[in-house]
């Protein structure tokens, strides 16, 4: 963990107007979430990027020349296979390169970027493509597991992947030597796996959930040899999607309060993550990706086609 990092997050946990929202209850969340908002960043980029020709955007990642935005297609249909899915190309000031980089897909969502190939889930396959032209160079096949739904993916290590599989509530590790998978294997089952979240230097696996009626957690996982160990962060629950994990903190989204949420892991307080100047909330938050060379959030609005860049206080 890169130390000016740590400091920006100290700064910032003393900074926000935290609200305690452990063991709470609905009514007692719902009027935390009224609060006065936290005060606005005062430095770095701040901004949201509107009509650019964004389409349900879902994921950001970036190869650290450009950005890349994952895009159901024109409606939010996460499991139709449409081919209007599409991957939008920015360069590092947010101008678009390319609306539709690579097209043709279903209902991309989660991506990252590895060994110069970037890998995203689309419905039942993750697909891959070589960087940069982005030609198509392989994908890996889930249909066999009765998936309709794969979701974020997370770097294990460099020859491993995580992804989750929201709607028959797995998680699986890719191996990318020769695109076999298996699953971990969670005690009790993780409802709805969302998000994913890898901390390699303690071996845990973060993991947002979204369940229809809005009872997600975010969990976390210790990958082990001798058996995989579930515990619950805290009793915090929303329609959680995206998460970055930071330390002593979680950035996170939740769809349920159209808002960027941080929680503070040593108290399990969780408050308001502070957004550009005219921006309340974000319809349909989704996997925000964090930029730790430039100290930036990108946070897509799914239903609102927007893009929200915010820097790390």
């Amino acid at each position: 963990m890169n130390i000016n990092l740590l400091r920006h997050a100290a700064y910032l946990m003393m900074a926000l107007l935290m609200v305690a929202c452990g063991g709470s209850t609905e009514k007692q969340q719902e009027e935390e979430q009224e609060q006065p908002p936290v005060e606005q960043a005062k430095s770095g980029r701040s901004l949201q990027l509107k009509d650019i020709g964004l389409a349900s955007p879902e994921s950001v990642t970036s190869d650290g020349t450009n950005y890349y935005v994952s895009n159901l297609g024109k409606e939010v249909l996460p499991s139709e296979k449409d081919g209007d899915g599409f991957i939008m190309q920015l360069d590092f000031e947010g101008n678009v390169l390319a609306e539709k980089f690579i097209e043709g897909l279903d209902a991309p969502k989660g991506m990252v970027i590895l060994d110069g190939k970037l890998y995203v889930t689309d419905i039942d396959k993750v697909k891959v493509f070589s960087l940069p032209s982005g030609e198509a160079a392989g994908e890996i096949d889930f249909s066999g597991k009765g998936t309709q739904f794969l979701n974020d993916l997370a770097v294990k290590s460099p020859t491993e992947l995580f992804v989750s599989a929201t709607d028959i509530n797995r998680i699986y590790t890719i191996n990318l030597a020769d695109n076999s998978f298996d699953e971990v294997e969670v005690t009790p089952t993780i409802q709805k796996p969302n998000g994913l979240w890898y901390d390699d230097v303690n071996r845990e696996l973060y993991v947002a959930s979204y369940p229809n009626d809005n009872t997600g957690t975010i969990s976390k996982v210790l990958i082990s040899n001798r058996g995989n160990e579930y515990s619950k962060v805290n009793d915090f629950q929303g329609g959680l999607d995206g998460l970055v994990f930071l330390g002593n903190m979680i950035i996170f989204t939740d769809w349920n309060r159209s808002a960027v949420l941080l929680m503070d892991l040593g108290s399990g307080r969780v408050g308001g993550y502070p957004l550009p100047e005219g921006v309340s909330t974000i319809d349909g938050p989704a996997d925000l990706y964090f930029d730790e060379a430039k100290g930036e959030f990108w946070i897509p609005g799914m239903r609102e086609n927007t893009l929200t860049i915010q820097t790390l206080l």
